[in-house]
């Protein structure tokens, strides 16, 4: 079955780059939890420089205490987002293991399974983009309870650039991290048996998430223009450099859903609804 679709096999025995064959020597939970960190990191980086250099300028009294709301809220939602997240790899895990065991016996129990597995992504995504949304109220809120003359002007486009920062860490986590289950994790788990009942259904439940998540890494960099063109006293290399940045990533996301749309393509014609018994995969 899988001769006559050399697609397919292509996707459930791929030639593995010297990238893809690090990773696959790496627990699957640590790359995982880097696709969803290292995003989150660089814009907080990024939400320190900007709106540091927008405190310094306008309420240079608040340099202090910028710092300090910071440093505590990233001591804080840091550490909760990656203890979330691990505790759900760990899931991940088991569920990986499980599924795997009854596949290989023959075992009719993994028909829901799937769903689960393969959403990872979009679970991480929208908790990466809550406490984003957690940060953008309570920034703003903290610093004009501390400073009474911070103006609301001010506090909405802090709030802004922290949604516009939530926009980023909550697509391309979810595209990193569907495109290693996918490349690397999945054809592991289905390569000996070719069996997975839901195959169609969680396929076609990934390629509608790719969308809306496409559509959100469409609108990050026109809320970055939209900013740009209403802030005036805004720092223009830096939002221009953003727009630059989301635009290229809006560009690398579209490649990802068509990644995405090929992968299913591909091992839709040999995924049977029943396992098959007689010889060969």
């Amino acid at each position: 079955r899988v001769a006559l679709h050399p697609a397919a096999a292509r996707r459930l025995a791929p030639q593995r780059s010297i990238l893809v064959t690090g990773l696959m020597r790496l627990p699957a939970g640590i790359i995982l939890l880097l696709a969803a960190l290292i995003p989150n990191l660089v814009a907080a980086v990024f939400n320190t420089v900007y709106n540091g250099g927008q405190i310094v300028s306008k309420y240079p009294e608040l340099w202090p205490r910028f710092l300090q709301i910071t440093a505590a809220l990233n001591l804080v939602l840091f550490p909760a987002g990656i203890a979330i997240v691990i505790w759900r790899l760990f899931r991940f895990h088991g569920e990986l293991d499980r599924w795997h065991r009854e596949s290989v016996a023959g075992m009719d129990g993994g028909g829901s399974v799937p769903h689960r597995l393969w959403g990872i992504g979009h679970e991480i995504a929208l908790l990466c983009g809550a406490l984003w949304m957690v940060a953008g109220i309570l920034f703003p809120v903290l610093l004009m309870w501390f400073h009474r003359s911070f103006a609301w002007q001010d506090a909405l486009h802090f709030f802004s650039s922290l949604a516009i920062s939530g926009g980023v860490v909550m697509t391309y986590p979810f595209l990193a991290i569907t495109l290693l289950n996918l490349r690397v994790i999945y054809p592991q788990l289905v390569r000996e048996t070719v069996y997975d009942p839901a195959f169609v259904q969680w396929t076609t439940r990934i390629q509608r998430l790719a969308r809306i998540w496409l559509m959100v890494a469409a609108a990050v960099p026109l809320m970055a223009l939209t900013l740009l063109v209403l802030r005036e006293q805004a720092p223009r290399p830096i939002l221009l450099a953003t727009i630059l940045v989301t635009g290229m990533g809006f560009a690398a996301s579209c490649l990802a859903v068509q990644e995405i749309d090929n992968f299913s393509e591909d091992l839709r014609p040999v995924m049977p609804d029943q396992p098959q018994h007689g010889p060969g995969i």
